[in-house]
Formats: C-alpha cells, structure tokens, sequence
C-alpha cells in the first residue's frame, strides 16, 4: 500500500537592521600650499567608518556650494570644464573602494599642477551601493535609481604656479627711462611673461625628452630686441644698461642668461671646423671682440625678491651689431633676447626716437595749437645743423582753406655735440579726420651735408568734442613705466629713497601738505 505524502509549510520572519553609516574625514583642511606647474606634492587623510556596517565609498573633488563660499551656479559646459581640470590636477591612489566596519583607511591625494590657479574646493566622500553583478545586470534593464548619498568633506587648498619673472626697472646715466622701456620691450615682455606657457615651451623645458634639434626647438619661442641704441665711436667705455628683475611668482625662480658659445665644446687641433656661414661668422666676432656681455650671467630669486641684470654694449667698431641670446626662467618661460647696437663715426648725427610720431587725439574748434615737443639729439662730436623742409606741411595747410593745420616752431637750428633739443610741433585739426604729413631734414657738419637724412613723419587726428561716442580712445605713449628712483651707480642702484612714490592726496588752494621721506645710502662701505 503507497505511504501518502505530508506537506508542511512554515512561516519564516527574517530580521535585518539596515544602516546608511557614517563616515568621517581627518583633517578637516589640506592646504598644499603653492607647487610649481609639473612637479607634484602628495598629503595624506584618513577616512573613518564609525558604522557597523560595511560602506562602498568614492572620492573625488568637487567645487565649493554657495553656502561655502563658492558659485551659486554651474552651466552644464563649466561643471564638464571644471571636472575634467581637477581631474587632471589630483589624483588619488585609492579612488573607491569599501570601508569595512569600525575600521580606518589612510589615503594619498597627490597635487600635480598643470596650469597656473588657485584651488579652493571640497574633497567629497561619496557612498553608493555595492551589488553583485547578476543584481546589476536585473536592475540595469529597469528604471531604478541608484542611490548616492554623500557622506562626508574636507576642504582643500592648492595653488599652482610657475616661476614668474617680472622687469621692474631699466637704467642708464645717459638715456631716459621711458625711451629705455620702450627700446628694451619691457611693457611687452612683461605681458608675455604672464601668459601660460605654449606648446613650444613647454617642449623647449623638456628637450632632454626630445630629439628637436637646437634651432627647431627655438623656432617658435617669442623673441625681443634688447636695442641700446647708437653710440659714437669716441665713446670709450661701454654703454651699461641696468635692469631690475624680480620675482613675482609663489614659487623659487631659478634664471639663466645663456650667450651662443656657452655651450660650445672646444675642438682639438687637428679637428677641422668647417667653413661657417656668415651668419655664424658675424656671430664669432661678436663674441670674439666681446661686443656684448651680460652680468651676471645667472641667479635665484625667491618669491618677493629682485635683483639687478646688467647688459652692456661696447662702442669697438663702426657697425650695427645684433646678437642672439636666451634667457631660460627654470620651468617657466625660455626667452630669445636679440642684443642690438650701433656704433657711430665721429660726424654729427641726429637721433629721433620714432619713426612714425602719432599724436594724441585732439579736439577741433581749439583757440590755440596744441604743441608737442619731439626729442632730437646730436649723437656726434661736432656741432650738427638741421634745416627740415616744411613745403609738404606748407602744401597740406593750404588745401585745408590756408588753416594751420601743422606748424613747426623751430624749422633750423644747431645742436652742440651730445646736446639734446626738441622740434616743437603743433597740432590744430580744422575737422574730425585723419593728417598725414612727412618732412625731410636736412642735416650738416663742419665737414658738409651729411649722408644720414632723417624724415619727421607726423600723423594726427581730429575729433568733434560734443560727439561723445566718437571720441576715439588715447593711448598711453609709454604704458607700466617704473616708479621713479634716485640714483644707479657703476655698481648699480646705489642710493634709494624709503619710498619709491609720494601721495600728497587731494589738496585745497594753497593748503600745505608735508611727507617724510629718508634718503639711504646702499653702498657697503
């Protein structure tokens, strides 16, 4: 006889305690400090799991909310901008991963810049679920959410930097500095020393990497002319140009002056050069005759700290001299400096600091001509005569109804040897439009008419003063001069004030304002 079968059925309640845990970040800060672009610091946080519970964590660094201070709101394109930044910028060595119960893990966030800014944002501890992947396969066909929460954040500090060289100041005891600043770029320079690095650089900083050679790698650098201008030949001793460099960068700045044959390698003997071009060849006898040399040659500044560089051009032979040379700033900006001169014959030679003089902007309907003084100088030993021909000026007054557009004060004149005067221009527009007008001058010595003819080109625009939109924009003649200072000896800057500017502030007539100010001599002994 078949036994029967008996079904049971039993009632199971399964009991669980679910937990969303805590998670804590030591320290509160990281503060990296500043750290030069491509070189890299790691600190350490450990993050603490006070749950019971095993967490699934992710780290990553994230912008500050409003309430911490940072943007109320991100578009789509800056939040994809600035993720793919920080990423690129830190790193961690263990991004994700879980956190057993009750238990620690230390971890490293390295700090590898690769662009100059200034971070203040949050490292974020996320938590997110933790499933095996047959779960994951079920769910990923569904709709279903993913929850994550965040747990915990630090905040973190950065700042990358690269070595930024700024020129303060440029010196000589014979010219101005507002000719010398704009003779050595120093406005220009300064701005490109600001910008980024560029490709070129960057591949230039590390041509121990590559196989370019020289001339390839220094192809696309920017260049600037270091022009000393025209020097006599009975001048003896050299023309010194001092330049005040500092640093104004967060980081250490390390500076090298390098001239063509400061890597040269000696041949022997028996060696057999080659016929140089003569490009090479002008090169040699520059440096052979020591035209040109710079002191020192190499130095460190620390953020805050300046220091002088001096060039010098030395007057050997009559010819127009140029030298190509590199100033390479330690991880930030290579440089080719091209070193220009000219040395004179002894005949009377009037120099003219442009070419093209561009005056300001100038109302029409003035009472009165607006004068402007243009610097000439007798670079010679003799005395110079000048005659400038003003029938074009004479021709451009009379098609504009006989009004005196242009003048000349002083057409003639003579100027003794190394005196220096000014043609006095003036300028009164008849209507808001451009004027043009180029005068030649004619220029004599002692020993007759002389070959070097110069052409004072004048350009001028007038404008309606009551059409406010249309005034045009005057630009500065001479932008971001140096602050005036006292004195630059042989050794270079000998006596200083205690400040480098006065402020009288803002004065009623005849009411009396009174500064202080400490005259220090710098010289050791």
């Amino acid at each position: 006889m078949p036994q029967s079968h008996h079904i049971k059925k039993y009632n199971l309640e399964i009991i669980g305690r679910g937990s969303d845990g805590v998670i804590q970040i030591q320290p509160q800060a990281v503060d990296f400090g500043t750290i030069t672009v491509g070189f890299n610091k790691t600190l350490q946080a450990t993050v603490y799991n006070r749950s019971n519970c095993n967490i699934f964590i992710e780290l990553k660094m994230a912008p500050k909310n409003e309430k911490q201070g940072g943007k109320t709101k991100y578009s789509q394109s800056e939040l994809t901008t600035l993720t793919k930044v920080l990423g690129e910028n830190f790193h961690f060595d263990t991004p994700k991963g879980i956190i057993n119960a009750k238990s620690k893990k230390m971890i490293s966030i390295t700090f590898k810049p690769q662009l100059r800014f200034d971070f203040d944002i949050n490292m974020v501890c996320i938590a997110r679920e933790r499933m095996d992947k047959d779960v994951q396969n079920k769910i990923s066909q569904t709709k279903y959410q993913e929850a994550v929460v965040e747990k915990s954040f630090i905040t973190v500090q950065a700042k990358g930097d690269y070595p930024l060289l700024r020129f303060e100041d440029v010196r000589n005891d014979q010219e101005s500095i507002a000719n010398l600043w704009e003779r050595f770029n120093m406005t220009k320079m300064n701005k490109d020393l600001l910008n980024p690095l560029n490709e070129s650089e960057k591949i230039f900083n590390n041509s121990d990497q590559t196989n370019q050679s020289m001339d390839e790698l220094v192809r696309n650098l920017t260049s600037f002319n270091w022009d000393f201008g025209k020097i006599p030949i009975r001048h003896a001793r050299a023309r010194k140009v001092t330049l005040t460099m500092k640093n104004i960068g967060g980081v250490e700045a390390k500076w090298l002056f390098k001239l063509p044959n400061d890597s040269e390698i000696e041949l022997e003997p028996w060696a057999d050069p080659g016929e140089p071009t003569p490009e090479k060849a002008f090169e040699k006898h520059i440096l052979d005759n020591k035209i040109f040399d710079v002191h020192p040659r190499k130095g460190t500044l620390q953020p805050g700290e300046q220091m002088e560089l001096n060039v010098f051009y030395y007057p050997k032979e009559v010819k127009r001299h140029h030298l190509k040379t590199f100033l390479q700033i330690a991880n930030g900006k290579p440089l080719i400096i091209n070193l220009q001169g000219e040395t004179l014959h002894r005949r009377a030679y009037m120099r003219l600091l442009k070419d093209v003089y561009h005056l300001p902007p100038t109302p029409i309907g003035l009472d009165w001509a607006v004068t402007y003084p243009i610097e000439m100088k007798n670079l010679g030993i003799t005395k110079l005569n000048y005659s400038i021909d003003t029938a074009q000026l004479e021709a451009l007054n009379a098609s504009n109804y006989d009004f005196r557009i242009f003048e000349i004060q002083n057409p003639e004149g003579k100027l003794a040897p190394n005196d220096t005067q000014y043609i006095y221009t003036l300028f009164r527009p008849l209507e808001a439009k451009d004027y043009a007008v180029d005068l030649p001058i004619k220029i004599s010595d002692i020993e007759g008419p002389s070959d070097h003819q110069h052409v004072l080109k004048l350009r001028g625009k007038g404008y309606h003063p009551e059409l406010v939109d249309k005034i045009p924009k005057e630009v500065k003649f001479y932008e971001d001069l140096p602050k005036c200072r006292a004195f630059v000896g042989e050794d270079g800057q000998m006596a200083a004030f205690s400040y480098e500017s006065i402020d009288f502030g803002e004065l009623e007539s005849a009411q009396v304002s009174n500064r202080f100010v400490i005259l220090y001599n710098m010289h050791s002994n």
